[in-house]
């Protein structure tokens, strides 16, 4: 028999009204409903509260210290919701930051940067770039991987550097 670790019971209806009887089902029916757990499964359910409970005091401890370490000459001690919104802050501005390399790095160069390759960056000023970028166009042709668009991009950046061709 497959017996539910959990199961709710119905005290309230779907408008949080009192039932006029107290129905249960495996499945959360209303919001309101009370989960009841099996001995085991309640047991396994203590201990994952708990779990939570160690990870949120650590993080609150770990974000009380960042507050600290960024207001160094505070007297005051930050009570749980400030520092909590101080942090909440500050995550939100690095998933801004982050956002923003992540929109610079979405392109060819950035895919390159990414991939932990050896690369090598040449300028238009150098003498020598038409000369490296006529070798690429020749092995990317030779390949088959040369677009329309690196074409286009190609012919724009050799008629910006004719004065510098080394030919």
């Amino acid at each position: 028999m497959n017996i539910p670790s959990v199961i709710y019971l119905q005290v309230l209806d779907e408008f949080g009204e009192p039932s006029e009887e107290v129905t249960w089902c495996q499945d959360r029916i209303h919001r309101t409903d009370i989960p009841y757990y099996r001995r085991g499964a309640a047991q396994r359910r203590i201990a994952e509260l708990e779990a939570e409970c160690e990870m949120f005091s650590s993080c609150l401890h770990r974000a009380t210290l960042l507050w600290l370490e960024k207001h160094p000459g505070s007297t005051v001690w930050p009570d749980g919701a400030e520092n909590i919104a101080w942090l909440m802050d500050q995550f939100e501005h690095q998933r801004q930051r982050i956002a923003e390399l992540e929109a610079v790095l979405d392109c060819r160069a950035g895919r390159l940067l990414s991939s932990g390759r050896f690369f090598v960056v040449v300028a238009e000023e150098e003498p020598y770039f038409a000369d490296v970028y006529d070798l690429i166009r020749l092995h990317e042709c030779d390949k088959g991987d040369w677009t329309e668009e690196d074409e286009a991009t190609y012919q724009d950046a050799m008629s910006r550097c004719i004065p510098w061709r080394t030919e």
